[in-house]
């Protein structure tokens, strides 16, 4: 299921050289300071390659686009 959020901010502060491996990344949503989600890409079931690949095949995805995958946690 594909959605379209409006009106909403996303902070990234990343710098790639810092990210050896994607694969192996630890990530967190906070709310207003506090956590509300925190996992690992380490626990995806479908890798970043396949699901790049899985939302192109779906609709174009242009430079700076942001994919956003929600957690069971």
């Amino acid at each position: 299921m594909l959605y379209q959020l409006t009106e909403k901010k996303i902070f990234l502060q990343l710098s790639l050289s810092l990210v050896p491996d994607p694969h192996d990344l630890d990530l967190w949503l906070k709310v207003d300071g506090e956590i509300w989600q925190k996992g690992s890409t380490r626990d995806m079931i479908f890798k970043i390659p396949y699901l790049i690949s899985h939302i192109s095949s779906i609709m174009t995805l242009l430079e700076g686009d942001v994919i956003l995958q929600s957690g069971i946690h």
